[in-house]
């Protein structure tokens, strides 16, 4: 059996809240030029459905609280095309450190949010972690 991945459930949910936007302009537009019940009703519906959609969607992101990066560790926000270098060497971690909610990276590590279309390139040496 298959497994549905993690992030399936919200996939669908942005999906879905985007047929339901463009319904809602639908909507919008047969209210705006000609109102009657229905309309509106069904005007209503789509837009407290819109809503829900946006909230399910915002509460379930609230466990992906933020993201810890190690020294030397690179974060790109969207995409790159320029090369990318890390250089790291004679890294501690405290020990007792909690790594808290959120993603932790250690030292040296590179996130790339969206395409990468240059060179990424690490190198982490003499590093003790505990």
């Amino acid at each position: 059996m298959v497994s549905w991945p993690g992030w399936g459930w919200r996939t669908v949910a942005a999906g879905v809240s985007a047929v339901v936007g463009v319904a809602t302009g639908v909507a919008t537009n047969v209210v705006t030029d000609q109102p009657s019940v229905p309309w509106l009703s069904g005007f209503g519906v789509l837009v407290v459905l819109l809503v829900a959609l946006q909230v399910w969607l915002t509460v379930s992101e609230g466990g992906r609280v933020g993201r810890r990066m190690g020294a030397g560790s690179a974060y790109v926000g969207g995409s790159s095309t320029a090369p990318i270098t890390t250089d790291v060497s004679g890294v501690r971690r405290a020990t007792g450190a909690s790594a808290g909610s959120g993603e932790v990276m250690g030292p040296g590590a590179v996130v790339v949010d969206g395409d990468s279309g240059g060179q990424i390139r690490t190198r982490v040496r003499d590093v003790e972690e505990r």
